[in-house]
């Protein structure tokens, strides 16, 4: 048998499926104070739909912001949520990814909080400017195969029998997919496989443990999808150096219009929405 210990898990390339397109206002009626500590995050709905735990953004853009602060804006938006990497390692942006100095701004919530615009000192703007165009994203092709699949049920469906070399594995499993993509690797096809009680496959245990291993590992942690069922999360922080522009109890209205492109895999064929 080959070795086992091979990437079981890459596929071919993505199919292309439709595109949405959400225009939101986000707005934050912030403190200075908070806008030079850690900065505000402001939620913006795109929407209920249940298939939006899965979404991938394709495109940012921004068509008018208002900065009233005279201080620079950073503003930054959740575009990866469940990467376990920074976006920037998973995606490469064809505009670049913006750079500053971190220190001078409110830390950001985490990494995957991705830095899109910087606002100028008291600048408004109705120009139509794209922040984020990724020319590749990897393992976008991953997230409609596996975007539903949680690692803490990933043992579900698997029987163990204490001192044998085998699982009963259910043949609708995610393992069992695997496997069937991969059977040249693995030297196992499950399709040719007879079931037991037409719904359990016995598996070597050592295949089904590599299967378990790669998901957990280089799929799950690393899917480019992002939650937006609970809205995008965006992130404004001022410039800490211009701190004696800034009133620390004195509100700040700042605005930014953000068009997202998104697809949700699974969800047809190409169309742009």
């Amino acid at each position: 048998m080959e070795d086992k210990n091979k990437n079981v898990t890459s596929g071919a390339a993505p199919q292309a499926v439709k595109t949405h397109s959400a225009r939101v206002l986000v707005t934050a009626n912030a403190k200075g104070l908070d806008l030079m500590n850690d900065g505000v995050v402001q939620v913006a709905s795109l929407g209920s739909d249940p298939e939006l735990k899965n979404a991938i953004i394709k495109k940012v853009s921004t068509s008018a912001w208002n900065n009233p602060l005279g201080a620079t804006v950073l503003v930054s938006a959740q575009l990866a949520g469940d990467n376990a990497a920074p976006l920037s390692s998973a995606a490469r942006n064809e505009l670049g990814w913006l750079e500053h100095n971190a220190e001078s701004f409110g830390a950001r919530p985490s990494d995957k909080f991705s830095p899109l615009l910087a606002m100028m000192p008291w600048e408004t703007s109705r120009a139509e400017t794209v922040l984020y165009s990724p020319q590749q994203i990897a393992n976008e092709d991953l997230v409609e195969r596996y975007g539903s699949v949680k690692a803490e049920t990933l043992h579900e469906g698997i029987i163990p029998f204490p001192g044998q070399d085998y699982y009963y594995l259910d043949k609708d499993h995610v393992v069992a997919d695997v496997i069937s993509r991969n059977w040249d690797k693995l030297g196992l096809d499950p399709s040719s496989e007879r079931t037991r009680e037409g719904k359990w496959l016995k598996v070597q245990r050592s295949v089904v443990d590599v299967c378990l291993e790669q998901l957990k590992s280089n799929v799950l942690t690393k899917l480019p999808k992002t939650d937006l069922q609970n809205g995008l999360s965006v992130h404004f922080a001022a410039d800490k150096s211009c701190g004696e522009e800034l009133h620390a109890d004195a509100n700040y209205p700042i605005s930014c219009e953000l068009t997202v492109e998104y697809t949700v895999p699974n969800s047809g064929n190409v169309e742009a929405e």
